[in-house]
This record gives C-alpha cells, structure tokens and sequence, in this order.
C-alpha cells in the first residue's frame, strides 16, 4: 500500500498562484476539471499555469498565455484572469510554486497507446489517417532489420506486446531500446513527453524540489486529491471549499496483460522516468514502495 505524498514547501496565503506540471496520461483531465472547480469556488488564489503539451518543460522560458499552447492561464479569480496577455507570465512561471502529478510509466505508455488506437471519441479523419500511417510505419520497421532473422511481420499493428517484441533489440540497454522504438513512439502523443522530459530528468530534480509543493500519483488519485485540498486548506485558514475529483476515463480498456518482455523494454525505454521517481522516493515526496511497484 502506498503511503501519504510528501507536501514541504509551505504554501502562503498571498501565494501568487500555483503551476501544475500535466504530464500526460497520468490524470491530467480529472486534475485540471477539479482544479478548476476549486478555483471557480474561491478554493485557488491567484493563476494557475498548466505546464503540457509539445513544448513545455517547467524551466524553459514562456512567451506569452496567448501564442504557446503550454502554458494556459486557468484562473478564474486572480491579478491576471482578466488580462488577453498576462504580464510576463515566463517571470511568474518561475516564482511559483510547482504541483506534480507521477504515474507508473508503463502504465502510462500502455494509456498512451490506448488512446491513440482505441479512444473511439477521437476518431477524427486526421486521427484515423495518423493511426494508419502508424501501423504502415511499425510494419515497415519490423520488417527492415540488417539480418534476415530480425524480421518480423506483425499481423496487428495495435498490439502493443507484438510491437515491442518485434522492434525492441535482444539486449536491453537504454539507448539501444531508445534508438529502436523512439519512431514508433514518436507518433503517440504524449509517449515522448514523459516525466523525465517534462522535469528536465534526475539531475535537474533538485532545482525543481525547490520549488515543488506537492507530488501525487495517479495510482491513488482519490487520496491525493484529498490531501492536496487540505492543504490548499491549511493555507486559506480552513476556508477553501471541498471539492470531489471527477472522475474521467475516456479510453476503452483493452484487454490482455503485456508479457514481462514488454514490460522490461518499456522499463528500460522509460529509464529516466525511473530515475526521477527513484529520486522523489529518495527524497520522501512519494513512499518507497511506489518506486518498488
């Protein structure tokens, strides 16, 4: 059983704001409607700045809530909810305290992956046009290896045990798994923009714990919820509203288990992604055992 995530950093009653690091498939949606909610409430002073998509790392400089998709200013109450151009937003970006939110990352490659292939809500023509394109481009790397033996014909492209099995090298190795499959994972969205790219990886974590208010884990998303808004609470003076996470899951569930191969070659893919949650266990932010899971 997991124990309690770790808030330290004291949170001020005239805090500015709070920036959130979304990274994806790790319950961004239900985050971001509950958030806000609390803000719509009066639960959240200031402006909320959501660090996702294709561009944002926490440290990287921002130009401007209306011209970068990373960053978008939630807020409903606060100095800049009225503003069309919030007021170097890159210089409160870096005053404000960090949220976080961890998910094991094979479990969140295998959302990402169901997302893409089989989130029937987002079967846009263009969708449906890059999934096949995808399938044409896990085949055509399955089927070029230097020797004859690496080849492989893969019935069904969507199966993500089949793909890894058939594009990961015999020896796990970071950068060789890396080299293999980033082609492949490069058309899933969100798959390349993991918790390592976002945070910039172990080495910077220190920088960023400087500034880190809370980490949650979407594996106990209820009761990290809970003890966010206490302490969102705590810093109102026990005024803040009580909010219920909602709770959303747009992707099918598919059936069948990954093999431990592909498990291990995701593991090993997503090794930086280890390392930042073997440092925040390291650290306290979140228990031992989570790392160990």
């Amino acid at each position: 059983v997991a124990a309690d995530s770790t808030a330290r950093r004291p949170l001020a009653q005239n805090e500015e704001g709070l920036a959130w690091i979304h990274v994806g498939k790790s319950g961004g949606l239900s985050l971001h409607r509950g958030l806000m909610q609390l803000a719509k409430r009066g639960g959240l002073a200031g402006t909320l700045i959501q660090i996702h998509d294709l561009r944002g790392r926490w440290d990287r400089p921002i130009r401007d809530a209306t011209t970068n998709a990373t960053v978008r200013d939630l807020s409903i109450k606060g100095p800049y909810a009225a503003a069309a151009r919030p007021p170097d937003l890159a210089a409160l970006l870096r005053r404000l305290p960090i949220l976080l939110w961890v998910r094991d990352p094979v479990s969140r490659a295998v959302s990402c992956w169901n997302f893409f292939f089989f989130d029937g809500a987002s079967d846009t023509a263009a969708r449906l046009d890059k999934r096949r394109d995808t399938e044409n481009a896990i085949r055509a790397a399955a089927a070029a290896g230097d020797d004859e033996r690496d080849r492989v014909e893969i019935a069904n492209a969507t199966d993500l045990d089949a793909v890894l099995s058939a594009l990961a090298p015999a020896r796990l190795d970071e950068g060789g798994v890396r080299r293999a499959l980033t082609p492949v994972l490069e058309k899933v969205p969100h798959a390349l923009q993991d918790l390592g790219w976002y945070t910039g990886g172990a080495s910077a974590m220190p920088a960023l714990a400087a500034r880190l208010l809370f980490v949650g884990r979407q594996e106990e998303m209820a009761a990290d919820w809970e003890r966010l808004l206490g302490l969102l609470r705590g810093a109102a003076g026990g005024g803040a509203p009580r909010v219920a996470l909602p709770h959303t899951h747009a992707t099918r569930k598919v059936r069948g288990a990954l093999s431990r191969r592909a498990i291990d070659v995701l593991r090993a893919f997503y090794a930086e992604d280890l390392r930042v949650l073997r440092w925040l266990c390291a650290s306290e932010w979140v228990d031992e055992g989570y790392c160990a899971a």
